[in-house]
């Protein structure tokens, strides 16, 4: 976003769908239909023709919290009901 009025890359990789909207929104994409487009599923793409981007790949982030801090109550005593 810093080099909007200035732009630096031919490229951008390696960001998630949201982020690539959210410089969609901003006018900061140009569309661009790579040969193979057909190939690539709907769901990972830009709806327009051509697209403003499209994925490489799919991930997945996760959040992990070792056993430190506040215990989890017995399941138990989260039933409703009980008293």
């Amino acid at each position: 976003m810093a080099e909007k009025a200035n732009p630096q890359a031919d490229i951008v990789m390696g960001l998630a769908a949201t982020s690539l909207v959210v410089l969609d929104l901003d006018g900061m994409l140009q569309p661009y239909a790579p040969a193979n487009l057909a190939a690539i599923s709907p769901q990972y793409r830009d709806s327009r023709n051509p697209p403003m981007w499209f994925g490489m790949d799919v991930g997945c982030d996760d959040l992990l919290q070792h056993g430190r801090g506040r215990q989890a109550e017995p399941a138990e005593a989260r039933r409703p009901g009980r008293t």
